[in-house]
């Protein structure tokens, strides 16, 4: 029997999104955001929601740019402080050891040690509560080669990406493949 719960927003598991902006004076920052995903096709896009007062929030808005960075456990605790700090307070970037390249395509940092950026331009905007749900166009994509399969796309085992546990404030790893999609679900097909 399942037990009602008090609503709260939560997913399972929530990504660990490493969202990288210029601020004002040309440097760079990143954020990490556990509230998103992909929100469309064609075009390519994914969003984040960022809280009120966020300095990422104020350089997207300026910028109008954002990558978003994926890294596995081996950048797990540089993630957690990039969610534990301000950019607003120190250099969290200098501070980790984390360089920065300049997008190809968008007017925003692809940070270095993450093996997977995604780079965005702003299309759209959407207030829910104190939240702005910002939606990224993917205007490129840059990955490591170490994470690539044999036919150039991106291997999750490969990347074995974290994803957090909102509930019990854990970080889990993404290594096993327990099945493939558009094919388990066959066997519930009409024949």
């Amino acid at each position: 029997m399942k037990k009602q719960l008090k609503a709260t927003a939560m997913s399972f598991p929530a990504p660990v999104f490493i969202v990288a902006t210029y601020n004002e004076d040309g440097s760079a920052d990143a954020m990490n955001a556990a509230w998103g995903g992909v929100c469309g096709a064609v075009p390519p896009c994914i969003q984040v929601s960022l809280n009120t007062g966020r300095k990422t929030r104020e350089n997207i808005l300026r910028t109008g740019c954002f990558t978003i960075n994926i890294g596995g456990e081996d950048l797990m605790a540089v993630s957690d402080y990039f969610g534990l700090v301000s950019g607003k307070k120190e250099d969290k970037l200098a501070r980790a050891g984390i360089t920065v390249t300049r997008s190809a395509h968008v007017d925003a940092p692809i940070l270095d040690q993450y093996p997977l950026s995604f780079e965005c331009r702003m299309s759209d905007t959407k207030e829910v509560g104190p939240h702005l749900m910002v939606i990224g166009e993917i205007k490129g994509i840059s990955a490591e080669e170490s994470i690539l399969d044999e036919n150039g796309s991106i291997s999750v085992e490969k990347l074995a990406p974290i994803g957090l546990d909102p509930v019990g404030h854990q970080y889990i790893a993404f290594r096993e493949v327990v099945g493939h999609a558009y094919v388990e679900g066959k066997k519930y097909l009409q024949k």
